[in-house]
């Protein structure tokens, strides 16, 4: 059977060599193999590994940096996010389930919050930086609203998720996020935050100010449009970067420039308007 050939010692550039049989596909569940040890419940048809592999794991690493460096389907095989949460070095780590108070987790003195598979109610500001991590395969952990947001009338969110101007390199990683129809399922407005594998539904996104990042995510169906980089980005250092993201069926643009913003292996589709509006 497969067993894991060599740890290399190496805290920090530690890597795993797998003897033959384990394989890790990019896309889809990877290929089953035998191992030795006794592991904790890996994800359905996920390869099998050692208990002091996964520990091994989780010491080499910040628990955000780990997490958000792996694939969802490679999380599959961990040990339980608590496991993680109490001997990860480096973060202040919280778990939340569907039906908890978003809002009082970004506020508490968590620096990692883990969004275990479910529903979460929004809208939730996030006002420091921080790292929200959607637990599970992609598409498993939805954000949504009760109301579209942007809608008229007091009191209405202005989008399902804000990230003030002093976000900073805020993460936030394989959560899908829904604007239940209004303009704007995410509002960034300043800082330097990372958006990875997220899905943004029945609304845009609003970049405007700072530069955040957008890697590998899709946003869909929203009702203006798809990406806006407003002016504001100007006045930052750098560039807002979309990368590797799908945008589709925008009622108006697919993406609207207003500033400068770095674009690549971006696929735009089905929008009513104009694929890409510069506007400089």
């Amino acid at each position: 059977g497969s067993s894991v050939a060599m740890l290399a010692s190496s805290e920090r550039d530690a890597q795993m060599t797998f003897v033959t049989g384990t394989r890790f596909p990019h896309d889809g569940a990877p290929a089953t193999a035998k191992s030795t040890g006794a592991p904790q419940s890996p994800g359905t048809g996920a390869p099998q590994l050692p208990v002091c592999v996964l520990q091994r794991m989780a010491s080499l690493a910040d628990f955000g940096e780990w997490t958000g460096s792996w694939r969802s389907v490679c999380r599959d095989l961990a040990m339980s996010p608590a496991w993680y949460a109490e001997n990860a070095p480096g973060a202040a780590v919280r778990i939340v389930t569907p039906g908890d108070d978003l809002q009082s987790a970004a506020e508490s003195l968590a620096t990692t919050v883990i969004l275990m598979p479910g529903d979460y109610a929004g809208p939730v500001a996030l006002r420091r930086p921080m790292v929200f991590i959607g637990w599970g395969r992609q598409g498993f952990v939805r954000l949504g609203v009760a109301e579209p947001c942007g809608s008229s009338g007091f009191g209405r969110p202005e989008a399902a998720l804000l990230l003030s101007e002093v976000c900073g390199r805020s993460q936030i990683l394989n959560l899908s996020i829904d604007a239940g129809g209004g303009p704007w399922a995410a509002v960034i407005a300043g800082g330097l935050p990372k958006f990875a594998r997220c899905t943004f539904a029945a609304g845009g996104v609003s970049l405007r100010g700072g530069a955040a990042t957008l890697a590998c995510c899709s946003v869909q169906r929203s009702d203006g449009n798809g990406i806006v980089v407003e002016s504001a980005c100007s006045l930052a250092a750098r560039v807002p970067t979309l990368r590797g993201c799908r945008i589709s069926t925008a009622r108006v643009d697919g993406i609207s420039l207003e500033s400068v913003a770095s674009i690549s292996d971006c696929t735009i589709e089905g929008c009513g308007r104009h694929g890409v509006r510069v506007a400089l």
